[in-house]
């Protein structure tokens, strides 16, 4: 443990400090079965296996799902998934399977397509899967849901023993068994183009494209035309689609949902808490480059924090997206937290910080956000961290505005956790990052402040004393 004084100058030793604020989070009841899909009048598509009046072993040459009527078929018998009536490790409950070559064309449409076309708007649309993957080795294939005839790097999604995510930007993890993926985009949540709120079960990051493609056809079960390195080992059992997108408490509904449906138990059961993370390109892991099986994603300070904490995917997710602003996280706040403590049944820690893109003296922006937070769910624990250094010069606000917006957050009594990233002396205090043009050196990988690995692993080791005392706090 370090020796902690207080201050905002260079070099300043800091201390952990308590705001004024809700100190510890208010009881959380247990989470209770959902005996029926959340907002069903919503949904667009929804294909169930049940739904297949077939015998066990049976080829699949069509599914219809049951909300607009919409089939998704395959006409060349090698190319037909599997009925199976009783999968292992889904309760014995029925699902169709993949394998490699088999894959079901979805083709355009009109109630998928208006659905996705509705990804850059304040309505948004909402997709999930629920799979058992089944792959036994590593792959950077295997697609569940791609356009056909590309492999598309946003709107190729994989799953295979090893990683899980888009074909671009995976997250490398152990991918096999039972999960829930959904994937959820609106203006509110995501001012990105192609990143999306990508969850499996209810640990997400940003990645993925919901936006339609401009003329390709959907698949089911592979990417292409069945190439076998490219398609699906495994069960895919319900699947479908929301012309709206979910708040994050209706997604863990969805997700309690579909565990109860498949008799698995829920994936935080046994957790003390969950662990949230919001902010800005800083958090989502921009200037990060991929190293052995990580990919860049997995270099960004939660995912090393969370690691360093034996904090499995399950147990956290990251809502960060590039170029947010505070402003941005206020707006989306609701979507994000209200009622989702309730629905998981533990206690929720949001850890958060942006500067760079609202530079504000007097922090209003991020004053706002943690009220806004605390006026959602009072008994939702934050850990606010203050701001790293940028290589702007000396006129540009990004420059000029730091100290007295770091005196400001200070000041703020809605955070339970004060994080003052800015008298870190490797990232965090003035001139740390060489000004523009640089070069930035070993911890800054250009002049807005996007850590390197080696800086992203500064700001999970500074954070982790004060995540310590935040966990105490519950």
């Amino acid at each position: 443990m370090r020796a902690y004084g207080f201050g905002f100058g260079a070099g300043a030793l800091h201390r952990r400090r308590l705001s004024t604020g809700t100190p510890t989070p208010t009881p959380t009841p247990t989470p209770t079965p959902t005996p029926s899909i959340p907002a069903e009048a919503d949904l667009a598509l929804w294909f169930r296996p049940e739904s297949l009046a077939l015998s066990d072993g049976a080829a699949v040459a069509s599914w219809t799902d049951g909300t607009a009527d919409t089939a998704a078929a395959q006409a060349t018998g090698a190319n037909q998934p599997t009925y199976r009536a009783a999968v292992t490790g889904s309760g014995g409950k029925p699902g169709v399977a993949f394998n490699q070559t088999h894959w079901l064309t979805v083709g355009r449409p009109a109630a998928l397509i208006d659905a996705l076309g509705r990804y850059n708007n304040t309505t948004g649309v909402t997709m999930f899967f629920v799979l058992n993957v089944g792959e036994s080795t590593a792959s950077p294939y295997r697609a569940f849901w791609s356009p056909s005839n590309v492999n598309d790097n946003h709107r190729t999604w994989v799953a295979s023993a090893d990683r899980l995510g888009t074909r671009l930007q995976p997250r490398y993890k152990p991918g096999a068994g039972f999960k829930v993926v959904v994937v959820r985009r609106n203006s509110l949540t995501s001012n990105q183009p192609n990143q999306a709120n990508f969850f499996e079960n209810m640990g997400g990051y940003a990645v993925g494209d919901l936006s339609p493609h401009a003329s390709n056809d959907y698949q089911l079960g592979a990417a292409g035309t069945g190439t076998a390195s490219h398609g699906f080992v495994g069960h895919i059992h319900d699947w479908g689609c929301y012309n709206r997108a979910l708040t994050n408490a209706e997604i863990c509904r969805l997700v309690k949902y579909f565990h109860d449906k498949y008799e698995q138990p829920y994936p935080w059961a046994g957790l003390d808490h969950f662990d949230m993370f919001d902010g800005d390109s800083q958090t989502y892991g921009v200037g990060a480059t991929a190293d052995g099986n990580r990919t860049s994603v997995q270099q960004a300070w939660p995912n090393l924090l969370m690691e360093a904490k034996g904090r499995s995917y399950e147990a956290w997710c990251s809502l960060a997206i590039g170029s947010r602003y505070a402003d941005h996280m206020t707006n989306a706040a609701p979507i994000q937290f209200a009622g989702l403590r309730e629905e998981l049944g533990i206690p929720i820690i949001v850890h958060a910080f942006e500067y760079y893109n609202q530079p504000q003296a007097d922090a209003a922006g991020m004053k706002a956000y943690l009220a806004a937070v605390k006026a959602i769910d009072p008994g939702i624990i934050i850990a606010c961290g203050t701001s790293i250094a940028n290589g702007r010069p000396a006129g540009t606000p990004q420059k000029d505005s730091r100290a007295a917006f770091n005196a400001a957050l200070a000041a703020s009594t809605d955070h339970d956790m004060f994080v003052p990233l800015h008298t870190d002396p490797t990232i965090g205090i003035e001139g740390a990052c060489p000004e523009e043009p640089g070069p930035y050196g070993t911890y800054f990988s250009d002049n807005v402040g996007h850590p390197t690995n080696a800086g992203y692993q500064v700001i999970a080791d500074f954070w982790s004393d004060y995540y310590d005392d935040a966990v105490a706090l519950l």
